[in-house]
């Protein structure tokens, strides 16, 4: 039995190479955990940035901060919107809307609908 995590895109930060910016996520793809790179904008590296800082309990000493994207979200603008991430530290987790750009929150989509792994060979790091 998979669980909300393992059918979800979890993000894990970004990064910029020269001067091409990137996502990075991790993909649970039939039993497997795919890590993956994908281009971004300036302004969704800067965002993605941002959320992977984001620490909203109390206590840092208790574990890793992870973010998984839960496929809600409002628009509130041409190229913004607030996308429901869920932030888990151990067994605390609660959803938060955080902003993303519309391109992302259109990668992000894209990845929840990936079935097979040849479909993103390309992306995988």
């Amino acid at each position: 039995m998979s669980t909300w995590k393992e059918e979800t895109v979890e993000l894990i930060g970004a990064s910029k190479v020269d001067s091409a910016f990137a996502g990075e996520a991790f993909l649970h793809l039939n039993g497997e955990q795919l890590r993956l790179r994908f281009s971004v904008n300036e302004q969704a590296y800067m965002l993605l940035k941002k959320l992977a800082s984001f620490q909203p309990f109390e206590s840092v000493a208790a574990g890793k901060y992870r973010y998984y994207f839960s496929g809600s979200y409002r628009k509130v603008g041409e190229d913004k919107v607030f996308a429901g991430i869920q932030v888990v530290q151990d067994k605390r987790h609660k959803k938060f809307e955080l902003e993303l750009t519309t391109a992302l929150l259109a990668n992000l989509f894209w990845l929840q609908r990936i079935t097979g792994k040849e479909q993103i060979e390309h992306l995988l790091f």
